[in-house]
């Protein structure tokens, strides 16, 4: 799997944890951020991420440090709440430092802006709040750029491994129905 379709499996599993433990009471109460939209954007998360990546030429890497940058902010802001309304802001944004940061070639703000399909003036208001929440701490030393690599295969290791578990559950169950719904013809033809 490559990087940019893990971290969108990643993320959108996060969001949906994350969003099932906030109280459901306090719904209404969850803090906007910047990096909120409106609405719940009408594109998924992986189809976003695949748009990031498909327009952006950048480098496997700059998923990973995106994924640490997220992974720092929300370290760093124990009151910031990712959720559906924030994650895809939250991605084009740490894509974009990351991509600043690690690549020697990238793009003006305004391509990332179209790609992300937001305004030049937030893509420039969305970087520099990030780099505040980040306290302009930009650099990951190799070693813990090692350890979340290592994390991220354990991690993607542990999906294979549940999505077999489920493909072979729902074989089970696929088979026992097709034997319930033989028994029950066998026992519904007609007598002579």
């Amino acid at each position: 799997m490559q990087a940019h379709n893990f971290l969108a499996e990643l993320l959108e599993r996060a969001v949906a944890s994350l969003e099932a433990s906030y109280d459901c009471s306090l719904a209404g109460l969850i803090p906007s951020t910047c990096f909120d939209s409106v609405n719940v954007p009408g594109i998924s998360l992986s189809k976003y991420i695949d748009r990031i990546h498909q327009y952006s030429n950048c480098s496997e890497s700059c998923y990973i440090l995106a994924f640490i940058y997220i992974d720092r902010l929300l370290q760093n802001n124990p009151n910031f709440m990712l959720t559906k309304k924030s994650v895809h802001r939250l991605v084009l944004t740490s894509m974009v430092l990351a991509i600043k940061y690690l690549d020697d070639l990238y793009y003006n703000n305004s391509v990332y802006a179209t790609i992300g399909g937001i305004s030049l003036d937030e893509i420039n208001r969305l970087e520099r709040h990030m780099m505040g929440l980040l306290h302009y701490k930009l650099h990951i030393g190799e070693e813990m750029f090692l350890q979340y690599v290592a994390g991220m295969r354990a991690q993607y290791e542990r999906m294979v491994e549940e999505k077999e578990r489920l493909a072979e559950s729902f074989k089970e169950l696929s088979k026992s129905f097709s034997e319930a719904t033989s028994m029950s013809e066998v026992a519904t033809l007609p007598s002579d």
